[in-house]
């Protein structure tokens, strides 16, 4: 079976691309092909799951703070690529998916041995500056 690792800032919110990830993991898992992971960087155990997902899928949160400090922002970056890392290792995932700019940048930093795919849940001309500069310098590692 494939071991597929989605990385996703806050599993635990309401929202749209909460909901299409856990829509494609409950799915994965249905196929019986598949073995998903959910690395939930900004969430805690404590907090509960706003859709419903399948049992088999394993969720992981990671339990860091989101920083407002841009310093503080870019060391939780090198932080959560090197976490992603070791999961990734250690969970022997063959698939990387992320979801959103600042994710799917951060996945090309991960071993060339893993597939990754970026996913974005959102009108491609309507994200910042900033963001359209990170796709323009990773994207194409994708």
């Amino acid at each position: 079976m494939k071991k597929i690792g989605i990385v996703i800032d806050n599993i635990t919110k309401g929202a749209g691309t909460e909901r299409a990830v856990i829509n494609l993991s409950n799915m994965l898992c249905q196929s019986q092909k598949y073995i998903v992971f959910i690395f939930s960087l900004f969430s805690f155990e404590t907090e509960e799951l706003y859709y419903i997902a399948n049992s088999k899928i394993n969720i992981i949160h990671l339990n860091l703070r989101k920083e407002k400090n841009k310093i503080y922002q870019f060391y939780t970056y090198l932080k959560i690529v090197s976490i992603l890392k070791r999961l990734l290792n250690t969970y022997c995932i063959d698939t990387v998916l992320g979801t959103g700019t600042m994710i799917n940048s951060l996945i090309t930093f991960l071993p060339k041995k893993n597939k990754k795919i970026g996913c974005e849940h959102m009108g491609f001309n309507s994200c910042p500056f900033l963001s359209k500069i990170a796709r323009r310098l990773c994207y194409h590692k994708l």
